[in-house]
């Protein structure tokens, strides 16, 4: 059953981009089938990028990362990106992903410096962004810096938006709108997000 198991398993990667990938980068990779790996700045770090990942019984869709020249992302653990991802790293931008996993259709737009934490969960369809795209009279700037901190569970298609600092253990609601930092252990939910009250969760 082992034996089977392991031959399904590869069945759906893409062995020659793996194989590539791990003989020209630092940052060990498992590319699935429709995964797509474009790197012209650096990816570095010591842990593992699983892009496209699918579930027997799923459909395998596009999943991208692209890391432009002069831009960097940094794994520090296992990380995974399920079918739908789409990572774009901007020149001079750094991404630093920990350890957990982006399920379908995840979106980050990385022009400055957006961190992820160890055993994070992102549920499908949120987009996390350090930039507004365009100048706005009034605003502080085009970008700003995301944390996310270790434990944080961010639900359904929540959006993080430029400037938000999101504390260890904390909780995003479905659909909610991260305008604001949010407190270590705290659960979080609305347009925009407000303070709900105190939670734990494990992954």
């Amino acid at each position: 059953m082992r034996i089977v198991e392991i031959a399904s398993r590869l069945a759906k990667l893409r062995p020659v981009a793996t194989a590539i990938g791990n003989l020209r980068l630092p940052v060990r990779v498992l590319i699935y089938r429709r995964g797509s790996l474009s790197v012209t700045g650096r990816l570095v770090g010591a842990g593992r990028l699983t892009i496209g990942k699918y579930w027997p019984g799923q459909v395998p869709r596009t999943a991208e990362v692209v890391v432009r020249k002069g831009g960097e992302c940094v794994v520090e653990g296992n990380f995974v990106l399920h079918r739908g991802t789409e990572i774009r790293v901007r020149p001079g931008a750094k991404l630093s992903l920990g350890s957990g996993y982006l399920a379908d259709d995840v979106r980050i737009d990385c022009q400055r410096d957006i961190t992820i934490g160890h055993r994070v969960a992102i549920a499908a369809g949120t987009v996390i962004m350090d930039t507004d795209h365009h100048d706005l009279t009034g605003s502080r700037g085009r970008t700003a810096p995301v944390a996310i901190g270790d434990d944080v569970w961010i639900g359904l298609g929540a959006r993080i938006l430029k400037g938000v600092t999101i504390g260890n253990g904390a909780v995003i609601a479905a659909g909610s709108i991260v305008t604001r930092n949010v407190p270590a252990g705290m659960l979080v939910a609305g347009s925009p997000a407000r303070e709900i009250r105190p939670v734990t969760w494990t992954l």
